[in-house]
């Protein structure tokens, strides 16, 4: 709709994305991802931020000095390797490349907002690899979108003052904390749901909390799924609006949106990629959508 509205309006929009390309493509000006079913770029596991950076370097081209651009392309690269590692892309191919050269920028970043991140979360003393991203620096800055505004993480990210940066940082470490506390009540109630003759017997776990915060059902469906073993599903009903809204993980034989994709009959909305997916439905036809998964 908003991208309708923007045509009608003479505005341009251009969309990077990197989720598989489910249904006819909305109406921008351009549509740039890999996973489009009309796109042969041999390379089909970047995450949002490789195929931003890919956009950037392509425009840097013309827009930036040559003299200049080597050096401004390579200092965006420890944001390129903390989006690709947080959103748990494969790093392999191109990410590999992406990932390894970012880390080394992360190490000696010039951003006042990711040092103080890297305080807050301990690991400001030597290298950052792919562990303190993904299990120190990723959750912090996901926290904001989870439980408050991911426009705390944008300003940590963007932010050239040392105090307000430090002061975001203690910010994003509060709400992950929080986060923690409700991934771990909503995962205990979570596995209560679930049978021993449910493992056995469903392909895929599908369980309801009508409690459960939207920000964190995407980790307990990942804890279900590591936990059981076949592919989780958790849903909740917080909105109270009679739309349940789901979040799915899989495991690596599996391809999560392609299941997904099998019953989007049921669903008012859904997206996403082999390892994860996001759906929403109305309360009452959520029995179905989990007996024909």
């Amino acid at each position: 709709d908003a991208l309708h509205l923007a045509r009608e309006r003479g505005i341009d929009v251009v969309v990077i994305d990197h989720h598989r390309q489910n249904e006819d493509l909305p109406p921008a000006h351009s549509i740039i991802n890999p996973n489009r079913r009309d796109c042969d770029y041999p390379f089909k596991g970047l995450a949002g931020v490789g195929v931003t950076f890919k956009v950037v370097q392509r425009l840097s081209e013309t827009l930036i000095d040559a003299g200049q651009r080597r050096r401004y392309l390579n200092d965006l690269l420890d944001l390129v390797a903390l989006g690709t590692v947080a959103d748990v892309a494969p790093v392999l191919d191109e990410n590999r490349v992406l990932v390894r050269h970012g880390l080394k920028v992360m190490t000696r970043t010039a951003r006042a907002g990711l040092r103080g991140l890297k305080q807050m979360a301990r690991c400001d003393d030597g290298p950052i690899d792919t562990t303190a991203i993904g299990f120190r620096l990723g959750p912090r800055l996901n926290s904001a979108g989870r439980l408050a505004s991911p426009d705390l993480a944008l300003e940590l990210l963007r932010t050239n003052d040392e105090e307000r940066g430090l002061a975001l940082a203690e910010e994003l470490d509060g709400l992950n904390s929080r986060r923690q506390q409700l991934q771990r009540k909503g995962a205990e109630e979570a596995n209560a749901l679930v049978s021993d003759r449910d493992v056995e017997e469903d392909r895929i776990l599908v369980v309801l909390g009508e409690d459960w915060n939207l920000g964190v059902i995407g980790l307990i469906a990942r804890t279900l799924a590591e936990r059981h073993y076949p592919p989780a599903i958790a849903c909740t009903d917080a909105r109270r609006d009679g739309t349940y809204v789901g979040s799915a993980r899989s495991i690596p034989p599996y391809d999560m949106i392609g299941g997904i994709s099998t019953c989007a009959n049921h669903l008012t909305t859904y997206g996403g990629h082999h390892n994860a997916a996001g759906f929403s439905l109305e309360a009452e036809r959520f029995e179905a959508f989990r007996v024909d998964l």
